[in-house]
């Protein structure tokens, strides 16, 4: 499932309720494929932002667009900072893409999110190279750095 698709997605109970809105995606990236540890949302009410841990994620409705959770779970504040280990997706969005050589690839602009692995994992970075809207899938075991750009491996 893209990135872009579970951030359009409410977070709900097992009863149905709409707890807020996805915002991001928490994911190690020391792993390959990178794990993702917690979602952040934004609750419909007051608009605060919360982080639930993935292990509580039941189920995920495509058609529905929702994402549901297995009971009731006491939300945390999400962290702060992005690390080089701990970051967030959205972080990475529009980031440059570029070669060990400094060559660049093209701009990030999603992520192949498996919603079917427990915990979820990201496998694929999505890159758009600006050459006829020409679009990349590159495999997230191919990340050499992440910093003020991101440093792509040869396959």
């Amino acid at each position: 499932m893209l990135y872009s698709i579970l951030k359009k997605c409410e977070l709900t109970t097992p009863l149905g309720e709409k707890i807020g809105k996805i915002t991001d995606l928490l994911v190690d990236a020391r792993e390959t494929p990178w794990t993702v540890k917690k979602i952040t949302l934004k609750t419909r009410i007051l608009g605060k932002s919360f982080a639930y841990p993935i292990d509580q994620i039941e189920k995920v409705n495509k058609a529905q667009k929702n994402v549901r959770i297995t009971g009731y779970v006491e939300p945390e504040t999400p962290p702060a900072l992005s690390k080089v280990d701990m970051m967030f997706l959205g972080d990475l969005t529009k980031k440059n893409a570029v070669t060990e050589d400094g060559e660049k690839i093209g701009k990030i602009y999603n992520f192949d999110v498996s919603t079917l692995t427990k915990p979820w994992t990201v496998e694929k970075v999505l890159i758009k190279t600006g050459i006829r809207k020409r679009r990349l899938k590159i495999s997230v075991d191919r990340v050499k750095t992440i910093e003020k750009n991101v440093v792509i491996k040869p396959e």
